[in-house]
């Protein structure tokens, strides 16, 4: 009896079973609707796919012969205007020709046989005739345009010269009528006749440099040693570097010193050992070695601007270094 009861439960009828099998049907339907409006509505034109890819061949053809036109029409204008180039061995010109220059004096003729470009050249003489003035050789990277390559390559031949100290003769009248001479220097004003007195940084002993408000006798020994190591100064910036020797004060020395002498002891790279190379106060150990590493295994530096293949060495240690190197030995 139990058991006719719980079989009950799982028996349909005939309209229940026609019900279920309804709703199954249904579910299917409504399951499988998005894939079939996907294929009637979503099927690709095969035949305007095709008609774009031909298009876009067209174009991609004529954009390709545009192109080699325009570069056969460059390369005849540059050859027959003999071309302005950019910086870099692989882009240099080939008239072009690297000399000792002072940035300030040379003309748009000299710039153009030391290879920068027209562009560039304007911006320099422009600046120039506005006042300015280029007082070290990094003034010069500041340039608007001028890449650094091409700063890497004329930075070895600056050479600035001292602008000279110009006495000019001043006559007052005083209430009395009488006329009174006085002397100065362009350039700053003095109140004591012994701060007139230019120093020369490369020839001065210690008894000079303590002549100069805020040196005493330890930073005077300094400057002179400090100088020694590098083998003399080649700008009068460089005193800065001296251990212990306050930006103030060297900003109060600064209208005292000149560069009478420029005549630096220079190394040469093809024949120096690590020791004699990390004595110098710009060369570290690790670029000591790494240029005598690099002369075993390439032979002897052709240039120093393959100095530039060492990663170890950065823009501002090679601008400080190049002027005390040499490869004599070629």
């Amino acid at each position: 009896m139990f058991g006719g009861k719980t079989r009950a439960y799982f028996l349909f009828t005939k309209k229940e079973r026609r019900g279920i099998i309804s709703l199954v049907i249904l579910i299917l339907i409504l399951f499988f609707i998005p894939e079939l409006f996907e294929l009637i509505h979503k099927k690709p034109d095969r035949e305007k796919i095709k008609r774009f890819d031909e298009e876009v061949s067209k174009w991609i053809a004529g954009k390709q012969t545009d192109s080699s036109e325009d570069d056969s029409e460059e390369t005849e204008h540059s050859e027959i205007n003999n071309k302005v180039i950019y910086p870099g061995a692989a882009h240099a010109k080939k008239e072009s020709s690297l000399f000792y220059f002072d940035p300030n004096k040379i003309s748009a003729s000299d710039w153009k046989k030391l290879g920068m470009n027209d562009r560039v050249t304007k911006i320099i003489l422009h600046y120039l005739s506005r006042g300015g003035r280029f007082k070290k050789a990094e003034d010069l990277k500041k340039i608007y345009g001028l890449k650094e390559e091409e700063y890497r390559r004329l930075f070895p031949y600056i050479k600035i010269e001292e602008p000279e100290r110009v006495m000019k003769n001043k006559e007052k009248t005083d209430t009395t009528g009488k006329r009174t001479r006085s002397f100065s220097f362009s350039g700053f004003e003095s109140k004591k006749k012994k701060d007139t007195i230019l120093i020369d940084i490369n020839l001065a002993d210690t008894s000079e440099l303590m002549s100069l408000r805020g040196i005493g006798n330890k930073l005077a020994r300094r400057i002179v040693n400090y100088r020694e190591k590098l083998g003399g100064f080649y700008s009068i910036d460089q005193i800065a570097e001296t251990y212990a020797l306050s930006d103030s004060v060297y900003r109060e020395i600064e209208p005292r010193l000149k560069l009478g002498t420029e005549s630096v002891k220079k190394i040469d790279i093809n024949h120096a050992t690590i020791d004699e190379l990390k004595s110098h106060p710009y060369i570290h150990w690790n670029l000591a070695r790494a240029i005598v590493e690099y002369r075993k295994q390439h032979g002897p530096f052709r240039s120093l601007d393959e100095l530039n293949r060492l990663n170890i060495i950065g823009l501002e240690i090679y601008q400080k270094l190049i002027p005390y190197l040499t490869l004599d030995s070629l």
